[in-house]
């Protein structure tokens, strides 16, 4: 048996609550294909009281960093977000880092974990790095973003602290090649070692396509995600209302601080539906025709990794349109098993999204077939393996 304890900043308590579980997809997968592994996972606790699902896969820990719990919300919507929306909830992050650090050394102390596995390298991969100084056990990392870029800000220390936790690490992955590129450009060359960094974006559940049978003639247009600025929500409602043609739909699923504002601007023919999971999710990607993804990169620098939803959407055989900033155009080929656009050409991407909608049928099914083909690439069942031989298959 190979005890793992898993930090990270988010993490769905049950079905019903309103997070993104791709790290819950990535640990289940991993258990269900080797039962050697024992899961626990350490996360911050939340405002609310859900309760907790109960799995074999693996046991769930929440913490307490902030009183009254109801102010616990630092990680509801993402950290960045969550200090974007309101600066005075940066005052809760050094509280945060505190009590998993906390939490951490108490679990290690009497769970005995073999591996510390963190997700998002500010906060928790400098968690595990001092935990790992205290107690001598091995860690590895996955970066999904900016979340090295932050602690570039701080200045000297930043970046030392960077090459310190990198240098110590047993195992790392990005999930795409610009994180990747994102992370060495913080470490030095001494402390850079090749075999030790990987790309390996999320993977998604093994996914059996329905067949997509069309009865509307309405074009559907759908969007899934956080309602945060980086998402690049706003470009596409704004070239959405210049479309005038009323066969064309779209729906926005999702929620984030930029909601009311996104609603605001909107004009005919855009729903919004709120945050969807499991076969409301499914449902829905599946009864529409084109799935959009139109990040930008923020005022600020926030940018994305590699959207997950980019993968679901690929899966179900559904034609994805992507910008070039969301990463997308690391795996899809323009043209062939999906579209991609410039996300600061407005004329351009209104233009793209005309041309997808009047696509002949043997032409959207060919793109459809290629992007299921892609699709799999990235389920758990191939990702899997990867994941397990780059950080664990080498623990004694």
């Amino acid at each position: 048996m190979k005890k793992i304890l898993v930090l990270t900043s988010t993490f769905p308590f049950n079905s019903n609550h309103n997070v993104p579980d791709f790290v819950k997809t990535q640990i289940k997968g991993l258990k269900k294909q080797y039962p050697d592994l024992y899961f626990k996972i350490l996360c911050p606790n939340i405002s609310q009281n859900i309760k907790k699902e109960e799995t074999d896969s693996y046991e769930l820990i929440a913490f307490n960093y902030f009183w009254p719990k109801k102010y616990q919300t630092l990680t509801e919507i993402g950290i960045l977000p969550s200090i974007k929306k309101n600066f005075l909830n940066t005052c809760k992050l050094p509280l945060l880092i505190i009590f998993q650090l906390i939490n951490t050394v108490k679990i290690c102390k009497n769970f005995k974990p073999d591996y510390i596995y963190v997700h998002w390298f500010t906060p928790q991969a400098i968690i595990a790095y001092f935990a790992s100084i205290l107690l001598k056990i091995p860690y590895g990392f996955t970066s999904h973003s900016q979340d090295v870029v932050v602690l570039t800000k701080i200045p000297i220390f930043g970046k030392i602290l960077i090459n310190k936790i990198v240098k110590r690490s047993h195992a790392n992955s990005t999930v795409s090649i610009a994180t990747n590129l994102k992370l060495k450009s913080c470490v030095s060359e001494d402390n850079w070692i090749e075999n030790k960094n990987m790309v390996l974006p999320m993977p998604i559940p093994d996914y059996t396509p329905k067949k997509n049978i069309r009865i509307s003639e309405t074009f559907k247009i759908l969007f899934i995600g956080r309602l945060v600025e980086k998402k690049g929500v706003e470009l596409l409602i704004r070239a959405f209302n210049k479309i005038d043609d009323l066969n064309i739909t779209l729906t926005i699923a999702g929620e984030g601080p930029k909601a009311k504002y996104l609603k605001s601007i909107s004009e005919n023919n855009v729903s919004f539906v709120g945050y969807v999971s499991g076969n409301e999710k499914d449902h829905l990607i599946s009864n529409t025709d084109l799935i959009v993804i139109p990040s930008i990169i923020s005022k600020d620098g926030d940018s994305e990794g590699l959207p997950v939803v980019v993968l679901e959407s690929l899966i179900r055989r559904k034609l994805v349109l992507a910008s070039y900033d969301s990463n997308a155009g690391e795996i899809i080929e323009n043209g062939s098993n999906g579209f991609l656009f410039n996300s600061n050409n407005e004329e351009e991407f209104i233009k793209i999204i005309k041309n997808i909608s009047s696509l002949d049928s043997n032409k959207r099914a060919s793109i459809e077939k290629n992007a299921y083909e892609l699709g799999t690439n990235y389920q758990i069942s191939s990702l899997g393996p990867k994941y397990y031989d780059h950080f664990f298959k080498d623990l004694n």
